[in-house]
C-alpha cells in the first residue's frame, strides 16, 4: 500500500533523532499548537511533496514519491548567525545523501541537501530553511 504519510513520519522521526543527538532546538510539527518559550529558537519541518511518478502499473506496480522536506531553522532576530549555522550544519550533516529511513516497510532515501536557500527575516525572527530532497519508491500492492 502506498503511503505519503509514511514518508513524512520517517523524516519527522529522523529529524527528532537529529535534534536529540545534536542538542538542537525543539521541533514544532505541522498543524500543531506546540509553543516554545519566548526568545527560544525552534525548528519547523514541512513536507513539500512533488507529483508522484508511476514507475510501473499492475499488481506489482510501484510509485515514486519525491519532494522536499524543508526544515525552517527559526531564531529570534538579532542573535547572530553563528548558532543558526551550527544548527543548519547539524541537520545537513545528519541527512546525508543516500541515508535511508524506514517506516512500515517503506524506505525514504535522502537524495541531497543543497542548502542554497537564503535566510530571511519575518516578524523579528531569522528564518534559514534547510531543504532535504527525498525519494521513496513504494509498491502499490
Amino acid at each position: 500500500m502506498v503511503s505519503e504519510s509514511d514518508v513524512k513520519t520517517a523524516l519527522d522521526t529522523a529529524l527528532q533523532a537529529c535534534v536529540t543527538a545534536n542538542n538542537l532546538p525543539a521541533i514544532v510539527l505541522e498543524n500543531t499548537r506546540d509553543k516554545t518559550a519566548v526568545g527560544d529558537p525552534w525548528l519547523r519541518p514541512t513536507l513539500l511533496a512533488a507529483a508522484n511518478n508511476e514507475i510501473s502499473i499492475g499488481d506489482m506496480g510501484s510509485t515514486e514519491f519525491h519532494g522536499i522536506y524543508q526544515v525552517d531553522v527559526i531564531y529570534p532576530y538579532g542573535t547572530g548567525t553563528d548558532t543558526v549555522m551550527v544548527t543548519v550544519d547539524a541537520i545537513a550533516n545528519y541527512f546525508t545523501r543516500g541515508r535511508s529511513f524506514a517506516v512500515n516497510g517503506h524506505v525514504t532515501t535522502v537524495m541531497g541537501v543543497p542548502n542554497t536557500v537564503p535566510a530571511r527575516i519575518i516578524n523579528n525572527f531569522y528564518f534559514k530553511p534547510v531543504e532535504i530532497y527525498y525519494s521513496s519508491i513504494q509498491s502499490i500492492a
